[in-house]
């Protein structure tokens, strides 16, 4: 029974372990997108090519 109880006691605390990963990376990931959008272009980026005006 001990043994039975230290295995459920091990997989609740990787589960909770795992969750507060989990929630603590969703606003970093979200910030992140944010702050990528408000910009126009990374340094990491490639320049876009001019945009061709639209045939008439």
């Amino acid at each position: 029974m001990g043994a039975w109880l230290s295995a459920i006691a091990e997989w609740l605390e990787d589960v909770v372990i795992y969750a507060l990963v989990v929630v603590a990376a969703i606003p970093t990931y979200l910030l992140t997108m944010r702050r990528r959008r408000s910009r126009p272009e990374d340094e990491d980026d490639e320049p876009r090519p001019p945009r061709r005006p639209p045939p008439r």
